[in-house]
């Protein structure tokens, strides 16, 4: 009885560790990170400078691609930044 007894009381602690766990567990935040603006500052300047190599070869429609991409995630990291505030 005193195995049952034991048992039991550890069963029900550890069914309240989970329980309190759960509800104190902080909320997702919704902020940006810095940090992943940044980094898609740096991916867009990266294409950019790719995108320069391509016209410098005379590459045009690479070039053109490799623009576009840049210009997509200067837009994407302007969000970024501006939602971080």
């Amino acid at each position: 009885m005193t195995r049952l007894r034991t048992l039991t009381v550890a069963v029900l602690a550890a069914a309240a560790v989970a329980v309190g766990g759960l509800a104190a567990a902080p909320s997702a935040s919704a902020m940006p990170n810095l940090r992943s603006c940044d980094l898609m500052t740096a991916k867009a300047n990266a294409a950019y400078a790719l995108g320069n190599v391509y016209t410098g070869l005379g590459w045009s429609t690479p070039a053109q691609v490799a623009y576009a991409r840049a210009d997509a995630y200067y837009d994407a990291a302007s969000v970024c930044y501006r939602a971080a505030r």
